[in-house]
C-alpha cells in the first residue's frame, strides 16, 4: 500500500478484514485522511473513473483531484457526523460521455497512530440498476399489454373500441389527453377523428389541423416515437406546443398489415408519465388495437352474412311454401263421381316438398284413369317433375286407350327431359266400370293389393316394366282382372316400406296383408288413418324418412 510504511499498511489490512462486514474484499477503495488527502487507492478504482492508470497521479493528491464533486461532499459529510455508513449510497459520475452509477460505502479506520482515516469502498451497479430498471420496465410493459387485453369491448364498432383504448392507455400510463386519427391513404374505410379528454380550445385547434392535412407524415411511418415539439418546425408541434404540450407520443395501429391510424398522446410534464419510450412495446400495442379492430370488423361482416342468410332463408321459406302450396293444388281432390266405385286418398310427404304424385282423373263416361307415381329424390327437382306429370297425364290419358300407351308417352317425354339424371316409377290403373275390369301397366313400381273382402284373400295386380326415362325404347305390357263386389285396391309408394322401429326393422309386406284383411270392414278414409297411424306407432313416432302416398279403391 502506497504512502504507507509495511507496519501502517499491515495494521490497515488487519482492519480492513476485520470489518468484512461492510466491504467487500475485493471492492474498489480509497484511503483518505482528515484533510480529504489521497493516501492510498486499489489499482481496480481506476477503471471507474479514468481510461489509464492514474493511480500514482492520485496517491498524495487531494481528493478532488479524482473530479468527482459529489464524492467529496458525501465524504465531508460523512466526517461531520461520525456515523459509520452502513447503506449504500448511489455516486453518479461521468466517464466520457457514459453515466455511471457508483455504490459507496464509508467507515473510519485507525492505522497505528494515524487516525481520522476514511475509507471509502466503491462499487460500480450501473449495469446491475439498468437491469432492474430494465427488469420494472418490461413488468410494466406487460401489466399494460395484459390490461389492454382486459379491455372488455362491448360494441363491434370501430370508434368504441378506439376510445376505450384511449381511455385505458391514458390510465395506465398518466397519459392524459390523445386523440385517434386515421390514415388518409388506409383503403379501409373508419372513423377519422377520436378524441379523449381534450378542452374545447385544444379539439377546435386539432380538428382544424386534420381537416386541413397538417399532420405530419412521419405519424403514420411503422415506428412509434417521441417528438419534442419545440424543435420543430412544421404547423403541428408549433400548434401543439403553444397549447402547452412538449411532447407527443404516437403509436401506429396496424390492420391489414399496414398502418390503419395513430393513437397520439399529447404530454405537457413529462417527468409524471409513467413509461418510458420503447418503440417495440408501442407497436406491440398498435398491433394488439390492431387485432380488435381485424376482429370487430370480421365479426361485424359475420353479422351482416347472417342478416342476409337469414333474409334470404326467410324469402327462400315463403318461396318453398308458395311452391309447397302449388305442388298441393296439382293434386286430385276432386275425384269423379261415378256409381259403384268410392275413393280415399292420404298425401304424407316427408319434406316441404314432395316427388311423390297421383291422379284420378275421368277417361269417358264409363272409365276412370288412377295414375301413382314416385319421383326418386326429393325437394325442388322433384316437385317440377310432379308439375310436369300433371301437365301431361290427363291429355294423354284422353288419348290412350290401354294403360301400357300411356306410360310409353310419359318415358319417351321424361327421357327426353331428364336425360337420365333423374328416374319415375309409375303405375297406371284404368278402371272399365262398365265392363267390371282393371287394366294396368307397371313401370318399377310396387305392385298394388287387391283386397278381396268377400274370400278374404289378399292377392297382387302384377305388371312389370322398367322406371321411367331410363331407356327411351322400354317397352311396357298391359294386364287386365276382373272386378268382384266388395274388392278393395291399395295403391301406394315406397315410402310405406322405408319405416323402422327402434330395432331397425322395417314393415314387411305380410304385415300390410295381414292389416289389410283385418280391418277390411273399415271405410277407405278410416283404413287409412288406421294404417297411418299403426306406421307411425312402429317408427316410434318418428318422422317419415320418405314421402308416403296411399290411394284405396273400393267397389260396390
Amino acid at each position: 500500500m502506497e504512502q504507507l510504511s509495511g507496519v501502517q499498511g499491515r495494521d490497515l489490512m488487519r482492519e480492513l478484514r476485520s470489518t468484512l462486514l461492510l466491504f467487500h474484499s475485493f471492492d474498489p477503495y480509497i484511503l483518505l485522511n482528515a484533510s480529504l488527502k489521497i493516501l492510498a487507492v486499489s489499482s481496480n478504482l481506476i477503471p471507474l473513473f479514468f481510461h489509464r492508470n492514474h493511480k500514482t497521479r492520485l496517491e498524495g493528491s487531494p481528493l478532488k483531484k479524482l473530479r468527482c464533486p459529489n464524492l467529496e461532499k458525501l465524504v465531508r459529510s460523512f466526517n461531520r457526523s461520525g456515523e459509520v455508513q452502513l447503506d449504500s449510497t448511489v455516486l453518479h459520475t461521468w466517464k466520457g460521455r457514459d453515466k455511471r452509477l457508483i455504490d459507496v460505502r464509508l467507515s473510519k479506520v485507525e492505522v497505528g497512530s494515524e487516525s481520522g482515516l476514511t475509507l471509502c469502498s466503491l462499487r460500480d451497479v450501473t449495469d446491475r440498476i439498468r437491469q432492474e430498471e430494465r427488469l420494472w420496465q418490461t413488468n410494466e410493459e406487460l401489466t399494460i399489454l395484459y390490461e389492454m387485453s382486459q379491455v372488455e369491448v362491448r360494441s363491434l364498432q370501430h370508434e368504441d373500441i378506439l376510445q376505450n383504448v384511449l381511455a385505458r392507455f391514458s390510465e395506465l400510463t398518466n397519459l392524459g389527453k390523445g386523440f385517434f386519427v386515421r390514415n388518409p391513404l388506409h383503403a379501409l374505410a373508419g372513423p377519422e377523428q377520436i378524441n379523449y379528454n381534450l378542452v374545447d380550445r385544444e379539439a377546435k385547434v386539432l380538428g382544424e389541423l386534420i381537416s386541413n392535412r397538417r399532420l405530419p407524415r412521419r405519424f403514420f411511418r411503422d415506428e412509434s416515437t417521441r417528438y419534442q415539439t419545440g424543435g420543430e418546425r412544421l404547423l403541428f408541434f408549433r400548434s401543439m406546443a403553444d397549447l402547452g404540450f412538449t411532447e407527443v407520443l404516437s403509436i401506429p395501429v396496424f390492420l391489414k398489415h399496414a398502418v390503419f391510424g395513430v393513437l397520439a398522446f399529447l404530454i405537457s410534464s413529462p417527468r409524471f408519465v409513467r413509461i418510458s419510450t420503447n418503440n417495440r412495446f408501442f407497436n406491440l400495442i398498435g398491433q394488439q388495437v390492431g387485432l380488435a379492430l381485424e376482429k370487430a370488423m370480421l365479426f361485424s361482416e359475420l353479422e351482416s352474412s347472417f342478416k342476409e342468410i337469414a333474409r334470404k332463408n326467410r324469402q327462400f321459406r315463403e318461396e318453398l311454401a308458395l311452391a309447397q302450396k302449388m305442388q298441393r293444388g296439382i293434386l286430385s281432390l276432386d275425384f269423379p263421381r261415378k256409381p259403384g266405385i268410392h275413393f280415399a286418398v292420404k298425401y304424407v310427404p316427408s319434406y316441404h316438398l314432395s316427388g311423390d304424385f297421383y291422379d284420378i282423373f275421368e277417361i269417358s263416361k264409363d272409365r276412370v284413369g288412377v295414375l301413382i307415381a314416385d319421383v326418386c329424390g326429393h325437394g325442388i327437382n322433384a316437385a317440377l317433375i310432379t308439375s310436369f306429370l300433371k301437365a301431361s297425364v290427363q291429355d294423354m290419358g284422353q288419348n290412350h286407350d290401354q294403360p301400357n300407351q300411356l306410360l310409353d308417352s310419359l318415358n319417351h317425354k321424361l327421357h327426353a327431359l331428364l336425360n337420365n339424371y333423374m328416374f319415375v316409377s309409375a303405375f297406371y290403373l284404368i278402371v272399365d266400370l262398365q265392363e267390371r275390369k282393371l287394366y294396368f301397366s307397371n313401370a318399377g313400381h310396387p305392385y298394388p293389393l287387391r283386397i278381396h273382402r268377400g274370400s278374404k284373400s289378399v292377392d297382387e295386380l302384377k305388371a312389370d316394366g322398367t322406371l321411367l326415362s331410363v331407356m327411351d325404347d322400354s317397352e311396357y305390357s298391359a294386364q287386365s282382372c276382373s272386378i268382384e263386389s266388395g274388392d278393395r285396391i291399395l295403391l301406394y309408394t315406397d315410402g310405406m316400406f322405408d319405416m323402422k322401429n327402434k330395432h331397425g326393422e322395417f314393415i314387411s309386406m305380410d304385415y300390410v296383408r295381414s292389416f289389410s284383411l283385418r280391418h277390411a270392414a273399415l271405410g277407405g278414409h278410416d283404413f287409412i288413418e288406421l294404417l297411418i297411424s299403426r306406421m307411425f306407432q312402429f317408427a316410434n313416432h318418428k318422422r317419415f324418412e320418405d314421402d308416403i302416398n296411399l290411394i284405396v279403391i273400393d267397389f260396390d
